[in-house]
């Protein structure tokens, strides 16, 4: 068992096991290309036993969506009583030959080259390896359960809705322009008045610009 830290890491410990192994089973919340483990997922889409990607907050990319249309392999969470947030990534031969990366990476490209994460590298030669695939494999069917293929006519809303909500996304990243603010928005006087206070305090400004500024509102 090792416990891996840097994305870049995580990121070539996926395409190893992609190589190494036959079957792929995956449960993440959210999924977008770029990686190096994309590009070698979808090289071997036929290795693909089953896949569940998360929709929430609309974080996983259309451009990974559209590859998987109408998949019987790759299916997607539209909807849950909670928020899907699971981050599993399990590669075997059989029962007895497997490994696992599990911890807080999703299948991204932030994720895996630049976010901080830390995953467990798991092996079925480790102790109580049994008990912890027959736990993976269980969680990942219940997951596949819930899921469902995703349609063109689905995949287009889902691209349309995404693409209104990417103000939203980028504002809550911090993220006003075409770069994210330099200092945290708790930092920010500015950000935590109410519309009175920000009112007051402009009208009381030091260097009496406020008729100016109503003037250039006008």
């Amino acid at each position: 068992m090792k416990v891996l830290t840097e994305p870049v890491k995580i990121d070539n410990i996926l395409v190893n096991l992609m190589k190494k192994y036959k079957t792929y089973q995956i449960a993440t919340a959210w999924a977008s290309l770029g990686s190096n483990a994309s590009a070698k997922l979808l090289k071997n889409k036929k290795h693909i036993k089953k896949m569940v990607v998360g929709t929430h907050f609309y974080q996983t990319h259309p451009d990974f969506i559209e590859k998987f249309i109408n998949s019987k392999k790759v299916h997607f969470i539209l909807k849950t009583n909670g928020i899907y947030h699971p981050k599993v990534y399990l590669f075997s031969n059989s029962k007895d030959s497997w490994e696992c990366i599990i911890g807080s990476a999703n299948f991204t490209f932030s994720a895996l080259t630049k976010n901080s994460e830390i995953v467990i590298h798991i092996k079925s030669t480790d102790s109580n390896s049994d008990t912890i695939y027959q736990t993976l494999i269980n969680a990942i069917d219940n997951y596949w359960k819930d899921s469902e293929s995703i349609s063109s006519e689905e995949y287009e809303n889902y691209k349309n809705i995404w693409k209104k909500n990417r103000k939203k996304i980028r504002s809550l990243k911090e993220q006003y322009g075409k770069s994210k603010t330099s200092k945290p928005l708790v930092k920010s006087k500015i950000f935590a008045l109410s519309w009175s206070k920000y009112y007051q305090l402009i009208k009381n400004d030091s260097l009496h610009s406020f008729d100016g500024r109503m003037n250039l509102a006008r």
